[in-house]
Parts: C-alpha cells; sequence; structure tokens
C-alpha cells in the first residue's frame, strides 16, 4: 500500500530532502521535481554548491539537471541550497550564480525555481524580504524537525545519514560478531 503524505507548506517539503537523499546535505544544491499531476515529488537530485555555481561548469550542471527533471515529468522546480554562507548578504553573488544558472537551463521548460535556503542555524527563502517570514539567520531548525513529513517518515523507520560520507557506513563488529 502506497501512502500519500500531502504537504501544504514550503518546511514540510524540507523536511523531506534529507529523507529522500538518506543524509543531511552540505554545500549542496538539491532540485526537485514537482510534477504536473496534483503537484506530486518526483526527483530528488543533490550536486555540490561548488559544481553548480562554477562560472564554466556551472551551466552546463544546471542543462544536465534539467533535463533529467523534464525527462521526470516535472512542471516546475524547487531549489533548496544548502550552505553556512550568508547568501542574503556577504555571499549573495554566489546565490545569484547558482539560481541564474538553473533559471536560465529551466527558461521556456520548467517553472521555477522556487529557492529556499538551508543553513546550520536557519532556514528561508531566498527571495523573501519579510522579516516576519523570513527572520535574519532564518527560522529555525526544530521547525523542520517537528512536521508531518518528518513523523511520517520515522514511522516507516526512515533516518538520515548526518553527511553524505555516513552513507553505506557500517560500524566495526563487536569481538564476539
Amino acid at each position: 500500500m502506497t501512502t500519500t503524505i500531502r504537504t501544504s507548506e514550503p518546511r514540510e517539503l524540507l523536511a523531506l530532502v534529507p529523507f529522500q537523499l538518506g543524509f543531511q546535505p552540505q554545500e549542496s544544491a538539491v532540485v526537485i521535481s514537482v510534477r504536473t499531476h496534483r503537484s506530486r515529488v518526483g526527483m530528488v537530485a543533490r550536486v555540490d554548491l561548488a559544481d553548480l555555481a562554477c562560472p564554466v561548469r556551472g551551466p552546463e550542471v544546471a542543462r544536465a539537471l534539467v533535463a533529467h527533471l523534464v525527462a521526470d515529468g516535472a512542471r516546475s522546480v524547487v531549489l533548496v541550497v544548502y550552505t553556512a554562507a550568508d547568501l542574503r548578504g556577504a555571499d549573495a553573488p554566489t546565490a545569484a550564480s547558482l539560481v541564474g544558472n538553473v533559471t536560465r537551463a529551466t527558461d521556456g521548460l520548467l517553472d521555477g525555481p522556487s529557492t529556499w535556503v538551508v543553513t546550520p542555524v536557519g532556514w528561508y527563502g531566498l527571495d523573501c524580504s519579510d522579516d516576519t517570514c523570513c527572520p535574519p539567520g532564518g527560522r529555525p531548525h526544530a521547525e523542520l524537525e517537528s512536521t508531518a513529513v518528518g513523523a511520517e517518515m520515522v514511522l516507516r523507520g526512515a533516518a538520515i545519514a548526518p553527511s553524505r560520507a555516513g552513507l553505506g557506513a557500517v560500524g566495526d563488529a563487536s569481538a564476539p560478531a
């Protein structure tokens, strides 16, 4: 039996990403395919921020991601940037570069991107200038940890590795084992 989890808030979608990847992304850009039929989440793909923001390789990486989204049946794309950088301040040129690469790649193919940023201390909409909605430093991580999506995934037994390096890591066996 397939369970459908309905979401109506960005925080629910942001809470789903680490479960889809199996780890907590860091210095990464994640694209999420939002399919035409009932706005269902489709493909979720991650790339290193440095690759997407690169002036030389970035546009090519963005075009490859968008080609996969289109093949997945996407109507629109959500871009989630995981970084310790201040994308609304000193590091805004980096944000402009990577979002620009994705925007140019989607032109005429998909709606979007809607861009969200998750930092070590909080999360916010990149284009949001309303301090009530997206305060300086972002909204607290606790909001992402207490979602219906998170509860459903934990109920299903899903776990998130703390980093990409932790995927598939097998600890040492005890001496008797």
